[in-house]
């Protein structure tokens, strides 16, 4: 079993500052996994991420949130991975990896983990 690492980011999610912000992690291609979500060095979470609050966009403005997504392929007909990171209240709101014009997050033979490391900071927005 082989390990292969992808790191994306950063990238900038604009938000206001009375906004809850919540985050939902899908793992796709009928693949399985997990997540570790980190704000800073704080770990928030880890597992399933389905629509944890992230706290109010004032209180994540300048700050740095990094989600890892570990994918087991497990889908005998593929070895693609596909993974989306959904921000609620935030901006741009979703994140597809692969992106949509790029075809790179494959893993090499069945059983073979794909790790992502996308990493994200918050600014806001102007209204």
């Amino acid at each position: 079993m082989k390990i292969k690492k992808v790191k994306q980011g950063p990238f900038d999610i604009g938000v206001r500052e009375d906004d809850n912000i919540v985050l939902s992690v899908t793992i796709g291609n009928a693949q399985i996994g997990g997540n570790l979500v980190k704000l800073g060095t704080e770990q928030l979470q880890k597992g399933e991420i389905k629509n944890p609050d992230l706290g109010q966009g004032k209180d994540l403005v300048g700050k740095k949130l990094t989600v890892v997504t570990n994918v087991l392929d497990v889908n005998p007909s593929s070895n693609k991975v596909s993974v989306t990171h959904l921000f609620i209240n935030g901006t741009p709101t979703v994140f597809n990896y692969p992106p949509l014009a790029f075809d790179d997050m494959e893993v090499d033979e069945d059983g073979d983990i794909l790790s992502l490391t996308a990493t994200y900071s918050f600014s806001k927005k102007n209204n």
